[in-house]
């Protein structure tokens, strides 16, 4: 697996050319580029990489693209924010989170978790056999998600969507210029949806900190 560093200068989204270097280099090895993954709002820096170059890049090898769009995916519900996505069409595989930013809700998993904490394996396994399958938590087949998303489509449709998508990058963007008005703190990444990369500023620079003492 090769992992390529990003920095500001692509505001953390990934180089389309340092990807391209990578895969012709591991091709040149006797490698085969087999997969890509690009990001869409990435969890550390709310980055977006190329889609649509990235896409170009893997073709020339016949890699499989996948598209973690799991948080801002659902963002492009808004038409002002696709230009993100652009280039998916050429992608063989997304991804996108609704429990994220769709207002789904997660599985309650903490009832069957509690009824198993603290039974021996060998236990539990007999009582499985002596219930069936079902076992004493209810059913353990897959629950049926998609109900869960029909209904908040449904309830709020797609104007209400963009609404609450909308208005929690509105909330991020007050916060932002609270943020930069405030000299202790630095906004470290651009602020693309509604996820505010920030840090304190040290009061000392910890190098100069480190050779005054190293000097003494």
């Amino acid at each position: 697996m090769r992992s390529i560093p990003t920095g500001a200068d692509t505001d953390y989204g990934l180089d389309p050319a340092r990807l391209l270097e990578n895969m012709q280099a591991d091709a040149e090895a006797g490698l085969v580029p087999t997969d890509v993954c690009a990001t869409v709002g990435t969890t550390s820096s709310n980055a977006v990489d190329p889609v649509g170059a990235v896409a170009d890049a893997a073709a020339l090898f016949g890699a499989w693209v996948h598209v973690d769009a799991a948080y801002a995916g659902s963002a492009c519900i808004c038409p002002e924010l696709r230009h993100h996505l652009d280039g998916v069409e050429r992608t063989d595989s997304v991804s996108v989170s609704p429990h994220k930013w769709l207002l789904i809700w997660l599985d309650p998993l903490g009832a069957r978790r509690r009824a198993d904490d603290g039974v021996p394996a060998q236990r539990r396994e007999r009582r499985r056999r002596r219930h069936g399958p079902q076992g004493h938590a209810g059913g353990r087949g897959r629950r049926f998600r998609g109900l869960k998303l029909w209904m908040v489509m449904r309830t709020y449709g797609a104007t209400k969507l963009r609404e609450h998508i909308r208005s929690d990058i509105a909330m991020a963007r007050v916060f932002e210029d609270s943020v930069r008005a405030d000299g202790r703190f630095k906004v470290v990444a651009p602020t693309n949806f509604a996820l505010v990369c920030f840090r304190i500023k040290p009061r000392v620079n910890n190098e100069d900190a480190c050779r005054e003492k190293t000097v003494s």
